[in-house]
């Protein structure tokens, strides 16, 4: 469980390394104009709206009597052909559909390992182990925003897409190896799931989602949460244009810059592992608001 989530979340974080490449391939060799580098990467992001539809998916469908690992399995989608296929980077619909696939299989993955993370620690008892997933996340980051500047100092963006999609088939070979039963997680039964169609199944999940929602403890912080983030406008692409081509930052100072960002995040999760998790969640939540809109005003 800790190589298959350790290195899934180092994977996801490290999602940076193949992100920071495609950018400066969009703005240097694409030429594209901030806005519209901007929009692709939002355009980009898509996949991730229907995150709850994949875990209702991955929780009334099983793929051989297991519901979480095959599903990371079939989110292992390679950078591939952006490294090897010249055309699927050179014009720009085709690198979108190449970067919507891709993040599709991103989505998918994330959330069944975030599934398979709660559902062991529940059983389990191991309370620290999503923190140590979000450990992982945060050095895959690191790692690959300092690393990404320095490859792009000396090699094209084209080999870093091969780079990533070697390390993507060493995550599918980790998590082809492994078993949900060796997990000592309890299955869900399978002749229960075959005397019902796929439909009714998903019917259900839908159903048990609703009633969830309904719930005013659960409805009150998602609207919140749901309203904080489409308020606050993300910019990223447009301050990556600004450092490149009005600061005319090095491809290694921007990359440094980033790795900043995830340093406080792998600080802030060892925080809370020690010394936070008695603190209330709305006050804590409220303090990091608090601090971000400081910092961006």
């Amino acid at each position: 469980m800790a190589l298959l989530c350790g290195f899934g979340y180092w994977m996801q974080g490290f999602r940076c390394f193949p992100w920071l490449a495609l950018n400066f391939h969009m703005a240097n060799n694409l030429n594209l104009h901030p806005s519209l580098l901007q929009l692709v990467q939002y355009s980009a992001n898509l996949p991730m709206v229907a995150k709850p539809l994949y875990g209702i998916l991955s929780d009334a469908i099983s793929i051989g009597g297991a519901h979480r690992i095959p599903y990371i399995l079939i989110g292992v989608l390679s950078w591939g052909p952006l490294g090897f296929i010249p055309v699927a980077r050179e014009a720009l619909p085709t690198l979108l559909a190449c970067v919507l696939l891709g993040n599709l299989g991103a989505s998918i993955t994330e959330v069944a390992k975030d599934a398979l993370v709660a559902e062991y620690g529940q059983k389990h008892k191991k309370t620290g182990l999503q923190s140590y997933a979000f450990m992982a996340s945060a050095v895959g980051g690191i790692l690959g925003n300092l690393l990404g500047g320095c490859f792009l100092l000396k090699t094209p963006p084209q080999n870093m897409f091969i780079i990533f999609a070697f390390l993507l088939s060493i995550q599918l070979t980790i998590s082809s190896t492994a078993r949900e039963e060796s997990l000592g997680l309890s299955q869900l039964s399978h002749h229960i799931f075959a005397k019902k169609s796929i439909w009714e199944n998903i019917g259900k999940q839908l159903s048990g989602l609703k009633k969830a929602l309904r719930e005013e403890s659960i409805s009150c912080p998602l609207i919140w949460i749901v309203a904080s983030i489409a308020i606050v406008p993300a910019l990223s692409g447009s301050i990556f244009c600004y450092q490149m081509q009005c600061l005319h930052l090095d491809p290694s100072v921007i990359g440094l810059s980033r790795v900043i960002g995830q340093l406080m995040l792998l600080s802030m999760s060892i925080l809370y592992d020690r010394y936070w998790k008695e603190v209330p969640m709305r006050k804590l939540i409220g303090a990091m608001q608090f601090l971000y809109a400081v910092s961006s005003s």
